[in-house]
């Protein structure tokens, strides 16, 4: 079963990464497209650029925002974003996020170019880890044989 399957000439449904994934291997995410989800710790709008937590392991991914329409975001909101993972110097990120004192040396060298993106509050994350392993269980028993 191919997880990136294509609905249109040019969108895909993105395979399923949590950000500790990406941030523990992230040049083997680098062209993928991928559906993240994680609590929105930090955005600078002038730069369209946001930054997501995974809730239980403070891992951190950074998502380029500039092709969403309408999106705002609101810190501390969960959000679940579509796109595809490119390489990324982000060596200046601190001066991205001035404000936010938590973000020193953050520098995995990948960055998440969204294309979709939707409000995901009030989801039970503990569940949903359970619910992607026991999905990752069932593809990899039935489909990759």
């Amino acid at each position: 079963m191919n997880t990136n399957a294509v609905y249109s000439s040019n969108h895909k449904f993105g395979k399923i990464v949590h950000i500790n994934e990406l941030e523990n291997e992230p040049k083997k995410y680098i062209g993928e497209t991928v559906r993240v989800l994680g609590k929105l710790i930090s955005y600078n709008l002038k730069e369209n650029l946001a930054l997501l937590e995974h809730p239980l392991s403070h891992k951190k991914l950074l998502v380029d925002t500039r092709n969403l329409i309408n999106w705002s975001g609101r810190l501390k909101s969960f959000q679940q974003f579509i796109g595809d993972i490119i390489e990324y110097n982000n060596s200046d990120i601190e001066n991205k996020f001035k404000f936010n004192s938590t973000i020193k040396n953050y520098n995995n060298g990948i960055i998440l170019r969204a294309d979709i993106f939707r409000c995901v509050d009030g989801l039970d994350f503990n569940v949903y880890e359970q619910v992607v392993d026991i999905r990752r269980k069932f593809e990899k028993e039935y489909f990759n044989n």
